[in-house]
């Protein structure tokens, strides 16, 4: 009994010190990714035709919920844009981005450029490539230039292969508009 006793009162005294470092460190750990990979290479197909392709120097990867995953993309990425023929149609490059994975949808962050084929360059913050409905968009500021089309707008739309864009409230100089809807 004494023993029983002594063990209670030990316990009692233990319990009562500071554990306030404890949450201090709690307060300095950080969440580790599920997966962690540099100069990742990817494909975006649809029946087994490729559509993009994407090289990423650093890559991690997040399980938010139970199944639903978020991979973040830093130092450098780049995706080349392919047609149905396995022609190249236009690249992308940014600084950062992420992929949902539920949505298969890529958003390209800082410093995005979007190159087209005949020489047309589009800037912005912010870029998404939906692989399932063939969509590159964005709804951040952006400036297009052409030879001398100089085109400021509030938004852009297009498919992968860059036959048609739509910008949205453009303004600039433009002498030649090739394959715009224009809004």
């Amino acid at each position: 009994m004494r023993l029983w006793l002594y063990i209670l009162i030990s316990l009692f005294l233990f319990s009562c010190g500071d554990y306030s470092y404890i949450e201090k460190i709690d307060e300095n750990i950080q969440e580790v990714p599920d997966n962690e990979g540099w100069d990742l290479d990817m494909e975006f197909t649809e029946k087994d035709n490729i559509k993009a392709r994407m090289h990423a120097k650093y890559m991690q990867r997040k399980e938010l919920k139970r199944d639903i995953y978020k991979t973040d993309l830093d130092s450098g990425i780049i995706v080349f844009f392919y047609n149905k023929e396995g022609v190249k149609t236009g690249k992308l490059e940014s600084i950062r981005g992420s992929i949902d994975e539920k949505t298969n949808i890529l958003t390209a962050r800082d410093s995005v450029v979007l190159f087209h084929p005949n020489g047309a360059k589009l800037y912005t913050d912010k870029l998404f490539y939906d692989s399932k409905q063939d969509l590159v968009y964005t709804d951040s500021p952006l400036l297009y230039i052409h030879n001398n089309d100089t085109i400021n707008g509030t938004s852009f739309k297009s498919d992968s292969r860059f036959e048609t864009y739509e910008i949205m409230n453009m303004n600039g100089k433009a002498e030649k508009l090739e394959n715009f809807k224009i809004k």
